[in-house]
């Protein structure tokens, strides 16, 4: 899985950037960069946590890198999920109201607002 999503992400990514710019394929790119950026990163951090020794493991207080390391997990990953849920609600409003156009206004204003609601707790919850 990690070596299939290693090369399948830069090739959605050139393939959406080369189609019209929409606002489908500007999500389709930001997700691909998304996933990559997880796909890259999550094994340092798996792998980081595995092999700390038992002494350092648990401390009641964790060092800033940790904390870090934590917060850039949380965000790619909740940001996945952001943007297949911008790309569900664009794609789905495409199906139903085949000519209205989806402006990117409406799609930042929607991903600002769920993020500062939803995700960004979520994120946060995961310090404590």
């Amino acid at each position: 899985l990690f070596l299939i999503t290693l090369f399948l992400n830069p090739v959605i990514f050139v393939y959406n950037y080369r189609q019209r710019e929409s606002v489908g394929s500007i999500l389709f790119q930001l997700l691909s960069v998304s996933d990559f950026i997880t796909c890259l990163y999550q094994p340092l951090f798996l792998s980081r946590a595995l092999l700390r020794s038992s002494a350092e493991s648990r401390s009641d207080d964790p060092t800033n890198i940790q904390i870090a390391s934590t917060v850039i997990v949380a965000a790619v990953i909740f940001g996945s999920g952001l943007l297949t849920n911008l790309l569900s609600i664009t794609r789905y409003i495409k199906i139903k109201y085949t000519f209205v156009k989806v402006s990117r206004k409406a799609v930042m204003v929607f991903a600002f607002c769920d993020f500062i609601l939803f995700d960004g707790p979520a994120v946060m919850a995961t310090l404590r």
